[in-house]
């Protein structure tokens, strides 16, 4: 008799074997910091290069938006990963989770801002409100 035996990941499903490319979601122990989402492009002491890229912030949320797509977004990776025969994960307060680099698009899409996380489905579409006003490009 033979069980499934769950394939081992870190964080959501990220797999340093597979690729050193990662997002990471830094949620900080208080509500005043923003939670930072950013992407990597190397793990650990990765040879990858000779001058490796610098992680790129790739969105900010303020406590009460993240609070708004933490949950949704949580089930919804952890069901893809659970399909996918995977372990499942849940967000790390005051440290970082790391994201396979196929989780990390869909969370970071066409922009850096908060509003661009909530248009891509996250939240129920009477909750998205986009104000361009906030979000000036730099």
């Amino acid at each position: 008799m033979t069980s499934a035996k769950k394939q081992r990941g870190i964080g959501f499903g990220f797999d340093p074997v597979e690729s050193p490319g990662h997002f990471a979601v830094l949620v900080p122990r208080n509500d005043r910091d923003q939670v930072v989402i950013e992407e990597r492009y190397t793990w650990g002491d990765s040879p990858a290069a000779d001058t490796p890229k610098k992680p790129v912030p790739k969105a900010y949320l303020d406590a009460y938006r993240w609070s708004r797509i933490a949950n949704v977004t949580r089930a919804q990776f952890n069901k893809r990963l659970r399909d996918a025969g995977k372990d499942t994960a849940d967000w790390m307060t005051g440290s970082e989770t790391l994201l396979a680099p196929y989780f990390g698009p869909r969370q970071t899409r066409r922009g850096r801002s908060d509003a661009s996380l909530m248009k891509f489905r996250m939240l129920n579409s009477s909750s998205r409100q986009r104000s361009r006003s906030d979000h000036s490009p730099r």
